[in-house]
């Protein structure tokens, strides 16, 4: 039998609310019909520029995923949080999510300023969906500057594609292709 409070499946925290319903399953005491209905149910809520009090939380728990991913340390300074309150998000939640770890992955330092930051969040014009090409270069550039912080810490090629999860021939690819 369940025993649960429906009220905290309502609450305004979405990951609290996204873990009791993950934890209903995987517990086994919810019966699978009632796990389906469940998911019949659709939440309409605001795009993510009209909720900005969402953007620091969801900047603080991706920060937090890509860092104990990655196995370092950073953040982002506080102009940094104002620039993407600004922002507009047309990808919503997923956009947010891609661009903290994009800014992550690509920072030189433990702390990530506005400098630091894409141009897209200074010139408005920039912030439209761009090309496939310019977006797969952009992935590209940031494989590649990943790949090769990894190189650098690891003390040998086996250790690196390890780190990547990738294979070792997938890295030798990689390796060939942008003359590291």
């Amino acid at each position: 039998m369940l025993h649960y409070n429906f009220l905290d499946l309502i609450s305004s925290d979405p990951f609290k609310r996204a873990a009791h319903v993950f934890n209903f399953s995987s517990m086994g005491t919810l019966r699978e019909d009632l796990y389906y209905r469940l998911f019949n149910i659709t939440l309409n809520t605001d795009p993510l520029r009209n909720r900005t009090e969402d953007i620091e939380p969801l900047v603080a728990k991706f920060t937090d995923e890509v860092c104990e991913n990655n196995r370092f340390k950073r953040s982002f300074h506080r102009e940094c949080l104002d620039k993407f309150r600004d922002y507009h998000w047309p990808g919503n939640v997923r956009e947010l999510r891609s661009m903290v770890e994009r800014q992550l992955l690509c920072a030189d330092s433990s702390v990530v300023r506005n400098e630091n930051l894409d141009p897209i969040f200074f010139n408005p014009a920039k912030s439209k969906p761009i090309t496939l090409e310019e977006i797969d270069a952009h992935v590209d550039a940031i494989k590649k500057l990943h790949i090769v912080e990894v190189l650098k810490g690891s003390s040998t090629r086996a250790e690196a594609a390890r780190r990547l999860n990738i294979a070792q021939n997938g890295l030798q690819y990689f390796i060939k292709k942008w003359k590291l």
